[in-house]
């Protein structure tokens, strides 16, 4: 695979930033007399009294009643006719005085039926049916009719609610078997589809890999309702052959022990299976064993022309990802498309599916992700656009016009955009004209948009817009940089050539000591996971950094090749050594910055979470260019990171047990180099724990002292307590402290 080449556009525009960055007072552009904040560490953690905090993003505006107001999210006095600009008092609101009414209802105070309609566990697609979880048992509550239908009334709690789109029938959880019942009978009856779920036996449920890894992040129901409400498709998950993870909180007086089910790369996966059911309780699986005995099924659709059932399988390793069709009632799969790749294949989401019946497809066959249009039998019809960019997502489809509106990067990489196409083919038409970051969510007719979009010298705003850019109104212009009552360091970005002949995108922010001729400490914050950009044109505002440059030290983010913006060509050169090319870019970055004259070499750290944790050690054990590395919750050996994520880039480590070992920090451990600060949650069920304990045993049996080590006591991946994000802070700070500043409580202590 080879590295794409920057169009021009995108030079025009570094070169209009490059001009825009020179042009500006130095340090930044707030007032004079308002730079006398000295920030500190209290007031970056947001625990300081008094002290300055950025405002919130630009207010969140959505559009309410099928689309055809806007409105300030929960807040219904204001509401927004988009044609007039009206503003509505008295909103067309659904559940008028829902609280109100349900509050007598259940027995309880108007506050806390307030509080059980915003955690509602499912509503009807037209708002007017909430399902509630209430003291353990489920309701149904009609607005309208302000009438309140107990569901279940057993000892047990039920969980995972799920209301069919009418809000006439529901699906839930009980001791981890799955019951439906129809709402709208007079005699109703609980159904159960299973008998037999367990811990390590799931139906209608994910287990942690699925939710992390193909559902997305705290997603934990896996039922989907027909267009009808009369059969119900759910996910088996059978555990019992994944090894099961402990975590230890030894905070309480005897301990506390939580286990899950964590396959780690190379263990049994969970073994998934598609079944459906009618409101009868005919429950029967779908057949799926000809595609292989290890499939992962990463989603479920139904198609609401004519009520079809589609799934999208992958193989263990994601080489391929096929999307078929379920023909009912007799349940026969029958394959649509496939996509194939000789590393993996991200899957699309769903396809979204027009009114004649056929479908819009995201697919990155060409090493970049567009659109493509496929008929009902899987025959391609079209592609809608091409090109050395990227479509990041499906905005809405109007009908009516026969367009399609979509976002994506084309004008310049580190851009996002609106645009629109014909689905008969056509031009692609851009509808987004200030430079920077923008995201659009068209009204349910598609003939205004909301828009809220920010650069990296404009925070962030919010706008409502005719369908053809025009801005009708500014619903919310944030933040005013003048306002900021400190000397406000401005984030650059620039561009870093690279040994390969590429070219980083890098964003920069320096103190004033560089502005002085003077050579700073340089630290990459960085994440460098695969596909997954640190560096874009949208507002950074970033207190630590502003922190960072107060005390003379220059902050810089890098996209390296296979983290960036330029489409899966790049994200392949990943593919079975995760850490090599990222760290070479990294030291790319590193030598540019030394270069400048701002830059000290001698004194550069990196630091990072997560995958940037990962990294962070990476670099210290592979590398002699860092005095220090700061590494918060890291996989240090791929080998105990989950099987979906890992084998996705490493492969089997059966299969590629060099890679792995390559990849490895522990087994690097020996060749630390720098200083380390390693910092991890005890009760991190995401990278576990064990990874930083190994790493730590192996830097112990390899002699080396220099590294040291912080446990959150109860923390998971990412840390919640104040207390314990301040302490994070503080730990960061002295580290860079003692070993870039040589500072042990002089001019720069806090």
């Amino acid at each position: 695979m080879h590295y794409f080449p920057h169009p021009p556009q995108r030079r025009r525009v570094i070169a209009a930033l490059a001009l825009l960055a020179l042009a500006l007072p130095a340090g930044g552009c707030a007032a004079p007399g308002a730079r006398g904040l000295a920030l500190t560490i209290e007031i970056v953690e947001e625990r300081a009294d008094g002290g300055f905090r950025f405002p919130a993003p630009a207010a969140r505006w959505e559009w309410v009643a099928d689309g055809k107001y806007a409105a300030r999210a929960g807040n219904g006095s204001e509401w927004l006719d988009p044609a007039t600009l009206e503003r509505i008092p008295s909103a067309p609101d659904p559940l008028p005085g829902s609280a109100r009414s349900l509050a007598p209802l259940l027995g309880v105070a108007e506050d806390a039926a307030q509080r059980l309609l915003r955690s509602a566990a499912d509503r009807s697609d037209d708002g007017a049916c909430v399902l509630l979880l209430h003291e353990g048992d489920l309701y149904l509550f009609r607005a309208a009719e302000s009438q309140l239908l107990r569901i279940t009334e057993t000892a047990e709690t039920e969980y995972g609610g799920d209301l069919n789109p009418a809000g006439t029938a529901v699906a839930y959880l009980r001791n981890y078997n799955l019951y439906v019942q129809a709402l709208d009978r007079d005699e109703r009856t609980e159904r159960a589809l299973s008998e037999d779920g367990g811990e390590r036996l799931l139906y209608g449920r994910l287990d942690w890999v699925y939710q992390e890894e193909i559902y997305g992040r705290g997603r934990w129901d896996a039922t989907w309702w027909s267009p009808d409400g009369e059969t119900l498709a759910f996910l088996r998950l059978d555990d019992r052959e994944v090894p099961m993870h402990t975590l230890v909180d030894e905070r309480p007086h005897g301990q506390k022990i939580e286990k899950a089910a964590y396959p780690q790369a190379g263990d049994p996966n969970p073994r998934a299976e598609l079944w459906i059911a009618s409101l009868s309780g005919e429950v029967r699986p779908i057949d799926l064993a000809r595609l292989g005995d290890e499939l992962l099924i990463v989603n479920v659709a139904w198609q609401a022309v004519d009520g079809g059932l589609y799934v999208q399988v992958q193989d263990r390793l994601q080489s391929y990802l096929a999307l078929l069709r379920v023909e009912l009632p007799a349940g026969a799969p029958r394959e649509l498309l496939r996509e194939s790749s000789a590393t993996w294949v991200d899957p699309p989401g769903a396809p979204r599916f027009l009114a004649d019946g056929t479908l819009l497809w995201l697919s990155e066959r060409t090493g970049h992700r567009h659109l493509y249009h496929y008929a009902r039998d899987g025959a391609l019809l079209r592609a809608l656009t091409a090109g050395a960019w990227d479509v990041f997502e499906v905005l809405a489809v109007d009908d009516e016009r026969g367009e399609v509106w979509l976002d994506g990067n084309r004008e310049h990489p580190l851009e996002r955009h609106a645009y629109r196409v014909r689905l008969a083919g056509g031009p692609l038409e851009r509808v987004t004209a200030a430079p920077g970051k923008h995201r659009v969510a068209p009204s349910g007719d598609c003939g205004h948009f909301l828009d809220r979009h920010s650069s990296i010298d404009r925070p962030a705003t919010v706008d409502l817009c005719d369908r053809s850019g025009r801005v009708r109104a500014t619903l919310e212009d944030g933040l005013r940089i003048e306002d900021i009552p400190f000397r406000w360091h401005a984030p650059r970005l620039v561009e870093i050539p690279s040994s390969t002949g590429a070219t980083l995108d890098g964003l920069v922010v320096l103190p004033h000591e560089a502005e002085r001729g003077e050579r700073c400490p340089i630290l990459i914050e960085t994440y460098a996971g695969p596909e997954t950009a640190s560096v874009e044109n949208e507002w950074h505002s970033s207190l630590w950094a502003q922190f960072l440059a107060q005390r003379g030290v220059a902050v810089l983010r890098l996209n390296c090749r296979t983290a960036s913006v330029y489409g899966q060509a790049n994200a392949d050169l990943c593919f079975r050594q995760l850490g090599a090319i990222e760290l070479r870019d990294h030291e790319d970055a590193l030598r540019w910055a030394a270069a400048q004259p701002w830059g000290d070499g001698a004194r550069a750290a990196i630091s990072g979470h997560s995958y940037g944790g990962f990294m962070a050690a990476y670099a210290l054990t592979h590398s002699k260019r860092f005095r220090l590395g700061i590494a918060e919750s890291g996989v240090y050996d791929w080998r105990h990171y989950d099987s979906i994520y890992t084998e996705r880039y490493m492969g089997l480590p059966a299969q590629n047990p060099g890679g792995y070992r390559r990849s490895s920090c522990i087994e690097a451990a020996g060749n630390l180099s720098g200083h380390l600060l390693l910092l991890h949650g005890t009760l991190d069920d995401n990278v576990h724990p064990q990874n930083t304990q190994r790493f730590c045993n192996a830097l112990i049996e390899s002699g080396r002292t220099n590294f040291e080590l912080m446990l959150f006591p109860g923390a998971g991946h990412s840390y919640h307590d104040s207390e314990q994000l301040l302490h994070r802070r503080r730990l960061h700070w002295s580290a860079i402290r003692r070993i870039l500043l040589g500072d042990r409580g002089g001019a720069h202590a806090e």
